[in-house]
């Protein structure tokens, strides 16, 4: 069994600190509690460290040993055998009474072995490891600082992926989107299927939901990614289905399938020819992999991936952008929807030429959702039908659309003609003249004066007001306004329905009159509430100036408006004083309006190149220049 040791920059992990910041607390030690002394290797005894940590409250860690425990767990002195039975005993913590560690060794492999009787998940892992019960020890203080056993095993398995990428992971927003697709395909007596342990991120995400009921899982096979996907799931206390290689899966209907193919292109298509004799009727399949192997042109191998297509399985293929691959790798992947008798015209996107956004995923998980159900009275925006034979005619990239391809227009020609017109006439409505009445000239003040937010804070010059923490996916349209972290950016409150609203937060506090309104995360954005009784979601939160202080709440919100990405510390922000509040907020307040002013004139022209680009270009509508006309005559 290895030593509970550390290196320095391991420290400066588990503290969430730069590693010059460990070395500074080595040289400068607090009175009475320096520094744990390092051993004759060079490493820090964990122990110590997590003490003195606890001691000194130093770093910005609030879980300073269940860091310490992962760290130990997989560092390069632990042997893969040595964390493989970690997990183990992690998984075996939700199943058996009481603490690991209360059992002596053989007591603790006999209860494995029971909750375990085929070697589906963990028993063998167990086989290699000669002190069992300091493991044991181990893992029950993994659990103790993780709360849960399914916490603990997740994170020692993410950091263990970490230790050793192996297997490329899919990034946290193809996951979302993923669970996303499946919640919506999967019927109520539906099974989730995951091939070969490969989408077990995606399963867990699933099972997270606790609003919704878990579904069955079934992890078909026995291969070493089943294994470790069973693992995860019995930490959960959800035992799946585990037909054998031998045996026909027997899904039941309105199941999904999950899969993310391996990177070699013979055993991707291996695996979707496997996939695809399991597919009945009624269940949906959702694989993601190399774009190269499911969209992108396939040279000698074209003829196996058009062998799938002629059985007409496919659904929809979509292009995705860059980076959604955990390890940050720059390749492309591809999704395809699947289902037995999908037709010959399935649905292809190109998405590759921008960032998968929360706004995006949704579009093309609407899109997804109407192709796969047929559903005429959706729009679908992003895919566009293309019919079979050409695909296969083509023997090039399955999203390269060349052909010509028949689009519904979304309006009646008449109805976008009129549009165009009107938005014509707002844009030639002239722009108020924002001098007017204002004259600028030398006044006394010389000296400007800066004062951070947070020393206005502990002065109680102002008042910072967290925002409400709301569902809201759950909150439909309405008259209600709210400001979000995403409406900060527009300058504007979203209406949302009043009855939802009060029932998620009965309790929610509304803003004043003259409230500063902001969001430190990403890039920080504010607006002054000019007529309060808002509510405010959190992230975004309120600052409420005192009325007789010299600060203008106008001035604070341009000061945050004009900060780059990555100022989170608003304590941090420097604010001017005011010599004259009043006149500061009046200039600002005319600045205010005629920016508002600038950005609606912009969302006409947006909306306008929409509408044109939707009838021009196809000649629905034809534009002409009235001058043109007057020459004509």
């Amino acid at each position: 069994m290895t030593e509970r040791t550390l290196s320095l920059n391991q420290v400066a992990q588990v503290c969430h600190v730069q590693r010059p910041v460990v070395s500074m607390w080595r040289k400068r030690p607090l009175h009475g509690s320096p520094f744990p002394a390092p051993q004759a290797s060079g490493r820090f005894d964990a122990d110590e460290v997590i003490s003195w940590l606890e001691a000194t409250g130093r770093g910005n860690n609030p879980q300073p040993r269940l860091d310490v425990a992962l760290q130990t767990a997989v560092s390069r002195d632990a042997s893969r055998a040595e964390v493989e039975a970690l997990a183990t005993l992690l998984a075996a913590r939700s199943l058996l009474p009481g603490i690991l560690s209360h059992m002596d060794a053989e007591e603790l492999l006999d209860a494995v072995e029971e909750a375990d009787a085929d070697d589906e998940w963990g028993w063998s892992e167990l086989q290699t490891i000669d002190d069992i019960e300091a493991l044991a020890a181990r893992a029950d203080a993994l659990v103790e600082a993780a709360w849960t056993p399914a916490d603990a095993h997740d994170r020692l398995v993410r950091a263990q992926e970490l230790q050793d990428p192996g297997k490329p992971r899919l990034a946290q927003s193809i996951v979302d989107l993923l669970s996303a697709a499946s919640r919506a395909l999967l019927a109520e007596d539906g099974e989730i299927v995951d091939v070969d342990g490969s989408a077990i991120d995606v399963v867990v995400h699933l099972l997270r939901d606790e609003d919704l009921p878990a579904p069955r899982v079934v992890l078909p096979g026995a291969s070493a990614g089943t294994r470790r996907a069973h693992q995860r799931l019995i930490a959960r206390r959800i035992p799946p289905r585990t037909p054998s290689e031998e045996e026909a899966w027997q899904l039941a209907d309105g199941s999904v399938v999950l899969a993310h193919l391996p990177t070699d292109p013979s055993a991707a298509l291996d695996a979707l020819d496997a996939l695809s004799v399991e597919l009945a009727p009624g269940t949906r399949a959702l694989v993601v992999g190399p774009a190269q192997i499911l969209v992108d042109e396939l040279d000698q191998l074209t003829s196996r991936r058009d062998a799938l297509l002629r059985e007409e399985l496919l659904r929809a293929a979509v292009r995705l952008p860059q980076g959604l691959l955990a390890d940050g790798a720059r390749g492309h992947l591809g999704l395809w929807l699947m289902e037995r008798g999908a037709g010959n015209r399935p649905h292809v996107g190109d998405l590759s030429g921008e960032p998968l956004t929360p706004v995006r995923a949704q579009q093309l998980l609407d899109d997804l959702v109407a192709v796969a159900f047929d559903d005429r009275r959706r729009a679908v925006e992003l895919l566009h039908p293309v019919a079979l034979p050409s695909l296969l005619a083509r023997s090039t990239s399955l999203t390269t659309l060349e052909t010509t391809i028949p689009v519904v227009l979304p309006g009646i020609p008449g109805d976008d003609a009129a549009r165009i017109q009107q938005l014509l006439d707002q844009l030639a409505v002239p722009l108020p003249n924002p001098s007017k009445g204002l004259a600028a000239r030398v006044a006394p003040g010389r000296d400007p004066s800066l004062v951070t937010l947070g020393d206005l804070a502990r002065r109680r010059t102002i008042k910072v007001v967290s925002g409400t923490r709301l569902d809201m996916a759950a909150l439909p349209d309405g008259s209600s306004r709210l400001w979000t972290a995403e409406s900060l950016k527009s300058r504007r409150t979203v209406g949302v329905d009043l009855f939802q609203l009060t029932r998620q937060a009965p309790n929610a506090a509304v803003t004043k009159p003259g409230d500063v309104v902001f969001c430190s995360q990403g890039k920080p954005a504010a607006s002054v509430d000019e007529v309060g009784g808002a509510v405010v979601a959190y992230p975004a939160r309120v600052i409420r100036v005192s009325p007789t202080a010299a600060f203008s709440p106008r001035a604070i919100a341009a000061v945050i408006n004009d900060l780059p990405a990555g100022s989170a510390a608003w304590r941090t922000w420097q604010v001017p004083v005011a010599k004259d509040r009043r006149a500061t907020d009046d200039t600002l307040e005319v600045l205010d309006r005629f920016e508002q002013h600038l950005r609606d004139r912009q969302n006409v022209v947006d909306e306008l190149r929409r509408v044109v680009m939707r009838s021009v270009p196809c000649g629905a509508v034809l534009v002409t220049s009235t001058n043109d006309e007057k020459e004509a005559q």
